[in-house]
């Protein structure tokens, strides 16, 4: 089961306007330029400040654009598939 085995999430962090997200190498998401700032907190300026990284499981609400009600489905509200093992993590600044 898929749940069952450890899987490498990333995020690359390319520009103030783009980010990638990766499971298990596979690039499986680009945050839309719209969703980056949605309240003009930056004055236009994108991801341009120092943040900090938080490790969570949970939801996401672009997750339901996929057909996915994290308030119903059983995938999520069964309390054994809602555990999150971390090994390890690893932090990269690219050059």
């Amino acid at each position: 089961m898929w749940s069952e085995d450890y899987h490498k999430y990333g995020v690359l962090w390319e520009d103030p306007w783009n980010l990638f997200y990766y499971v298990d190498g596979v690039q499986v998401r680009k945050t839309p330029i719209a969703e980056i700032d949605p309240e003009n907190y930056t004055n236009g300026a994108g991801f341009t400040k120092p943040m900090h990284m938080i490790i969570s499981a949970a939801a996401q609400s672009w997750r339901e654009t996929q057909g996915i009600n994290f308030l119903t489905d059983p995938t999520v509200t069964n309390e054994e598939n809602t555990i999150m093992r971390v090994d390890w993590i690893r932090v990269y600044k690219p050059e």
